[in-house]
């Protein structure tokens, strides 16, 4: 009986290893996608990479860029993240009002 319980413990602790390991690999796999060498900084050049709008980008990146050396460290990165999180919400709006809209409402029913 011993010997089922010690398994289960096991296996629980094994799952709950896994599951915190794929959530940090996930983290670092987003920063990666964009530091193509892998240096911990992200460039101009690996930012703007692939950009469907590189002059908006670029703009988003010297503003992003605080220490202005023309690369973004782990804190430039983190703020931008937040700073993108806090707006997204108001770009929805933006593009509402646009077409003519609103934003649309969630309705209890």
């Amino acid at each position: 009986m011993h010997t089922m319980k010690t398994r289960s413990i096991l296996s629980l602790a094994l799952t709950l290893v896994l599951c915190s390991g794929a959530a940090e690999a996930k983290g670092k796999k987003e920063h990666k996608s964009r530091d193509a060498n892998q240096d911990g900084l992200v460039s101009a050049d690996e930012f703007l990479a692939n950009r469907k709008h590189p002059d908006k980008a670029k703009a988003v990146f010297e503003k992003a860029d605080a220490n202005k050396d023309g690369q973004l460290d782990k804190p430039e990165r983190k703020t931008l993240k937040k700073h993108g999180k806090k707006h997204a919400g108001k770009k929805g709006e933006a593009r509402a009002k646009q077409k003519g809209g609103k934003k649309k409402q969630k309705t209890n029913g």
